[in-house]
């Protein structure tokens, strides 16, 4: 079994750290092993794809879903941006939520405030 790097990275196999450069090859077990963690690493032969399926990296999410409509004030300042845009009530709406926090994220709020022309 062969897999390739898709990035440089560092894994701990059997308690002991192995880096990985980007274009680098693996074979055998720990191939199998990258695979089963979902590494950084593409199939490279046939029956690195047959463990896998065919091979398809993960979308990275942009933005949220279409319907999503509802704010998530726990989540990432990224995903929360995101949901925002630069839509001045859901700025508005995603300020009021921050600071009602125990600890609001000043980063955000300030970010919030400039959408909000503050």
């Amino acid at each position: 079994m062969l897999v390739t790097a898709t990035e440089d990275f560092t894994f701990f196999y059997n308690l002991v750290p192995v880096r990985v450069a980007k274009g680098e090859e693996i074979s055998s077990d720990i191939a199998a092993y990258l695979l089963r963690i979902r590494a950084a690493v593409e199939p490279a032969d046939d029956e690195a794809r047959s463990v896998v399926g065919p091979f398809e990296p993960e979308p990275v999410q942009e933005s949220p879903p279409a319907d999503e409509d509802v704010l998530n004030i726990d989540g990432t300042i990224s995903a929360i941006l995101i949901w925002v845009g630069d839509d001045q009530e859901r700025a508005a709406q995603a300020r009021e939520a921050e600071s009602a926090r125990d600890k609001p994220r000043s980063t955000l709020i300030s970010q919030l405030d400039e959408i909000l022309g503050r």
